[in-house]
């Protein structure tokens, strides 16, 4: 079973008293710009693909359309692994990648935002061609951000394997296994936990040099 990485999280202030994420959650109470994800090939190739007219999976796609409360990522997450569970392992590689974009945009956009930088806050994130960080451009912003080299970290060779899988889903038609599916599912968990904790070191690093 692939435990609940996010949950509802404390706030705290900074050293002039204003409020700042404790640790690196989108807000629940805030509508995260739909842009990206109902533009992106993910998106609008699940959405063609035949849905069961009564069940979660159904409810959940209609919230998200709405803009539900809940985190795009952490609802998008919460599919994957329900249709993992219903044994449709094709769409939940295709819903685990776009949850781990979902999460990379936000990050990126937010850790932008703690740098004060400005018009560039909103440049740099449309120039990059994604948010999987497979590409060398946005792991050189990822690193300009954190200091870390996400493509050297211990889950990578996991994940690479996961988003070529979700290509091959997409491009090629991919009759993926259960295990397979399995895979991808801890393969975004694993990419979510490291996106969180880089998150988390640089959003402290951008207050102790203000």
């Amino acid at each position: 079973m692939v435990r609940d990485t996010f949950c509802t999280l404390p706030r705290a202030t900074n050293h002039i008293g204003r409020y700042t994420p404790a640790v690196p959650a989108p807000p629940t109470t805030e509508r995260l710009p739909a842009r990206w994800l109902l533009d992106s090939p993910s998106w609008q190739w699940l959405m063609k693909r035949p849905m069961p007219s009564i069940g979660w999976p159904h409810v959940s796609l209609l919230l998200l359309l709405n803009q539900a409360r809940d985190p795009r990522h952490r609802q998008l997450f919460k599919l994957a692994r329900q249709l993992l569970e219903d044994e449709k392992p094709g769409l939940a590689v295709v819903t685990a990648q776009t949850a781990c974009e979902v999460y990379a945009e936000v990050a990126i956009t937010e850790m932008l935002k703690a740098r004060s930088l400005g018009e560039f806050e909103d440049v740099i994130p449309k120039l990059l061609s994604g948010f999987s960080l497979k590409d060398k451009r946005g792991q050189a912003v990822f690193h300009a951000l954190t200091g870390e080299h996400i493509q050297q970290a211990n889950f990578w060779k996991g994940y690479h394997e996961h988003v070529e899988r979700r290509h091959a889903v997409v491009h090629r038609g991919l009759d993926v296994t259960p295990e397979q599916g399995a895979a991808s599912v801890a393969a975004a968990t694993e990419f979510f936990e490291y996106v969180a904790t880089t998150w988390e070191k640089a959003t402290s690093r951008s207050l102790k040099t203000r």
